[in-house]
């Protein structure tokens, strides 16, 4: 599912190559510590901001899709903090279970898949 929270017609690339110098203007403007206090430790979080500080919009449709976006995250803060549980605990175990792509075995893949599937039944 793509739902496309930071452009309304395109995925967010969290590798996107800033136009702007980074190096720089993260130096100039001490912004490494306000990255840092934003993302608290959380990794994800830090190179998304890392990413959205250097990648500018460019267009008034943009920046209000973005405001729009915004705006109902704050009015639903535990939403959001779901959704992004749910996404993180996803990804982990996502991750931790690659090794079902080596198996020929159905079970193991139905396994997996169900696994997934409580994940979100619990959230």
């Amino acid at each position: 599912m793509k739902v496309n929270l930071m452009f309304r017609n395109k995925d967010f690339d969290v590798e996107a190559k800033s136009y702007l110098d980074k190096e720089a203007l993260t130096s100039d403007l001490g912004l490494e510590r306000i990255l840092s206090t934003m993302a608290q430790g959380d990794e994800i979080i830090y190179e998304v901001c890392n990413t959205t500080l250097f990648c500018p919009l460019q267009s008034i449709g943009e920046i209000h899709y973005r405001q729009e976006n915004l705006r109902d995250a704050l009015q639903n803060p535990d939403t959001v903090r779901q959704l992004y549980e749910i996404t993180v605990e996803t990804e982990k175990r996502v991750k931790k279970s690659w090794y079902w792509l080596s198996s020929i075995y159905l079970t193991s893949i139905f396994s997996n898949a169900v696994g997934l599937l409580k994940i979100y039944r619990n959230a």
